[in-house]
Parts: structure tokens; C-alpha cells; sequence
């Protein structure tokens, strides 16, 4: 089959060039003729989707346009607050750029919930329906794709999440999108407070909606008593357990790692999640003794590692895009119950449950510090509170009321 296609692909380029236009146009018109089938096959049955739906319980329609997969190694922002949408009555239609999974028109996630493959042209049909739309933006390069909705008086809303400089394909155009987004969009969101302070000067409107954590998943775990078998060798009574969990990438200080690993003898430091970026290994700290990389975990599993940790830490770099940053780890560490040791950045310091500390050594005292309150009640009330309200669900009424006071307005 291979050398068939480069046969083929041989002879093509000794071709004629009108010859060459020729056959791709022919192409594309076969591919317009696909689409357009595809699209009318994803029209009947988003219509039969609605049509399953009580229309007197539908607060309105979400459509999340493609940022990130649905069945990613990190479960994020835009999975759990579009989950939470869906338990507040919203039809959620959560576009998906296709890139791992194999989608081919909608996978139902629960009664409210689709994920899909569709283009954005394909909801047009919902200009027969009397329904509430929002659309629903946190990359900037997608506000090209609201051309091809055809219905007015959706509302457009623009979730600024992290630096621009953090998204795939950054450049001069994206800085453009995200400042026309700013000034049109109708409900401005941002995560934390540097995004917030930058958005303010444009929109007064601009609401502060951090991270949060699904509590339920990370709390009920606490009366777990099987240790997963990646970890059974490494519990012990004399270790001290230091677990980090989340993305591991440039923005993370390895010879802070690397320091805490060498200087407490006993413990042993568990790292969960994909080395996004090459840089774990291009650290060489895996050669260290006691530091574990247990690879991704799949998020349903994510609790019953986490219970084992004695301290969670947030060992990332100081710089714009971590000073910007609302982790959403914190949150879960929270739920879990698990005391957090933090170096000095802007969102962690807002949380009375977060130790911070201001250089290596400090932080070395803090985890000691850490252990120690894992059985302090007081300590454990406080984590709890924070957790509690910190939850998704309490994110989500907010931007919950904030789309019905919009929708009122307009």
C-alpha cells in the first residue's frame, strides 16, 4: 500500500498544472458532497437529542467549541464545569477537536451531556427551537468558528483561563482574538486574580471564577484501605509520603524536586501525571533514589492514589503564567484532606490551608510542618471548609446566575 501511494504521489507531481487543479478540485468537490451529508446526519440527530430532552427543564444550550479532548490524561476546567452545567438543567453539546478519540457524531455522557464531533454549522438548526444558546469560549483562535452560526442573540462567553502565552499557537493573531473576544463577548470569566486585574481595565464587567474541585470524588475516598499496587511498596511507617499530581512540564521546578528528595532522607516523592513537554526527563531526576513517576492516571483512580500522600506540594516555578494560575491539584488536595505546601505564588497564597514557603529550605520545614497536621482536627476542619467552598458545584451556580441574569438583561 505504500508504495502505491508513492507511486501515485510520484506521478501526480509529473503531472501538468491544470491537470493538477483539476483533480483537486475534483476532490474537494467530493469532500463538500461528504460534508454536506455529514452535517445533515448530525442535524437529525441532534434534533432527535432535543427531542428526547423535556423542553420545559432545559435552562438553555451550551456549545463548548473545541479546545481539548473529552478522554484526556488530565481532566480539567472544561470537562467539570461542563458536567456541572449539565446537572443544572443545560443541554451541553462539548465540541471535541477529535485529535485521540474516534467521535464520529455524539457520545453521550449523561441525559444533559454530548460529546461531539459536529461543526458549528451544524447547530443552526436550533434557529426552530425557542431555546436560550451560549456559546461558550476559553481558546481564543476558536472565535473564527462563530461565523458559521447563522442564529442571533446567543450569548458569547469568553473564559480566560491562563496567559495567552501557555495556548497552542500563540502569536500576534491570537492576541487580536483574545482582545476582540474582551470587548464583545457578553460574560467575561477569569481564573485568577492577574487575569481578572488585566480584564478589568477593559471590562468592568469581568467576574473572578477560580478553579475548583469536585469534593464528592475526592472526599469520599478518605475510609479507602487497599493501597494501588504502584504504591504498596513505598507505604511504610517511617516514610514520609510527598505526592504531586497534574501536568509535569517546564513550568515545574525540578531542582526543587530534586532538593527535597536529597534532603529528606525518608521520604519517598510520588509524581502522577503525563511529562507533558519532555522536560521530566530531560531533568535526570528520576536517577534520584527515592523519586517515583508513576505515569497518568486515569481521573476516576486519581483519589485512591492521592489518600496515601502525607504532604501534596505545588513545586512550580515563580513567572507570569504560574502567577496566573488557579490550580485546580490545590482544590482536589483540599477534598482529599491532604495537607499542601506551596512556594509563593499569588493563588495559593489566598487559602489559610496552604503552607508557603518562600525558599528551599523553608520549604522543607513546611512539609515536616505538613505531616504534623494531618492529624490536627483544627487544621482538618479548616482544609475541609476551603475545599467545600471551593467546589465545582459552588463555581458553577455562580456562572449559572450570571447566564440567567444576562439572558434577563438582554
Amino acid at each position: 500500500m505504500k508504495k502505491m501511494k508513492l507511486f501515485l504521489k510520484k506521478l501526480y507531481n509529473k503531472l501538468p498544472k491544470s491537470l493538477k487543479t483539476r483533480i483537486k478540485n475534483f476532490y474537494l468537490n467530493l469532500y463538500n458532497i461528504y460534508n454536506f451529508f455529514v452535517i445533515i446526519k448530525r442535524k437529525e440527530f441532534l434534533i432527535k437529542i432535543i427531542k428526547n430532552n423535556n423542553f420545559e427543564k432545559i435552562k438553555g444550550i451550551i456549545i463548548y467549541l473545541p479546545t481539548i479532548d473529552w478522554d484526556t490524561e488530565i481532566f480539567q476546567r472544561p470537562h467539570q464545569i461542563s458536567i456541572e452545567l449539565s446537572r443544572r438543567q443545560y443541554l451541553v453539546f462539548f465540541i471535541t477537536s477529535n485529535i485521540k478519540e474516534n467521535i464520529k457524531g455524539f457520545k453521550k455522557i449523561n441525559n444533559n451531556l454530548f460529546v461531539t464531533d459536529s461543526p458549528i454549522s451544524s447547530f443552526n438548526i436550533l434557529k426552530n427551537y425557542n431555546f436560550k444558546i451560549i456559546i461558550y469560549i476559553s481558546w481564543p483562535s476558536n472565535v473564527v468558528l462563530i461565523k458559521y452560526f447563522k442564529i442571533k442573540n446567543y450569548i458569547l462567553l469568553y473564559d480566560i483561563i491562563d496567559e495567552l502565552e501557555i495556548f497552542y499557537g500563540y502569536c500576534d493573531e491570537m492576541i487580536k482574538q483574545h482582545e476582540y473576544l474582551l470587548k464583545y463577548s457578553n460574560i467575561i470569566l477569569t481564573t485568577a486574580d492577574n487575569l481578572f486585574k488585566k480584564a478589568k481595565f477593559i471590562r468592568k464587567d469581568a467576574v473572578l471564577c477560580p478553579n475548583g474541585c469536585d469534593y464528592n470524588h475526592f472526599h469520599n475516598f478518605e475510609k479507602e484501605t487497599e493501597i494501588p499496587y504502584d504504591l504498596k511498596n513505598l507505604i511504610c511507617k517511617n516514610n514520609i509520603i510527598i505526592g504531586y499530581h497534574g501536568s509535569l512540564a517546564e513550568w515545574i521546578d525540578y531542582e526543587l524536586l530534586k532538593y527535597i528528595a536529597l534532603n529528606i532522607k525518608n521520604s519517598k516523592l510520588i509524581l502522577i501525571g503525563p511529562d507533558y513537554d519532555g522536560s521530566l526527563q530531560k531533568s535526570n531526576i528520576l536517577n534520584i533514589k527515592n523519586i517515583y513517576w508513576l505515569g497518568s492516571k486515569n481521573y476516576v483512580d486519581l483519589p485512591k492514589y492521592i489518600k496515601w500522600f502525607d504532604v501534596a506540594i505545588l513545586p512550580f516555578k515563580k513567572n507570569k503564567i504560574t502567577e496566573s494560575t488557579s490550580p485546580i491539584k490545590m482544590f482536589e488536595y483540599m477534598a482529599a484532606q491532604i495537607p499542601i505546601v506551596s512556594v509563593d505564588l499569588s493563588e495559593p497564597k489566598k487559602y489559610k490551608s496552604v503552607l508557603i514557603a518562600k525558599n528551599y529550605n523553608e520549604f522543607i520545614e513546611l512539609i515536616f510542618k505538613a505531616k504534623d497536621l494531618k492529624n490536627n482536627n483544627e487544621y482538618l476542619s479548616l482544609i475541609d471548609k476551603e475545599a467545600k467552598e471551593n467546589s465545582w458545584e459552588n463555581r458553577v451556580k455562580l456562572i449559572d446566575d450570571i447566564i440567567q441574569n444576562k439572558f434577563n438583561d438582554k
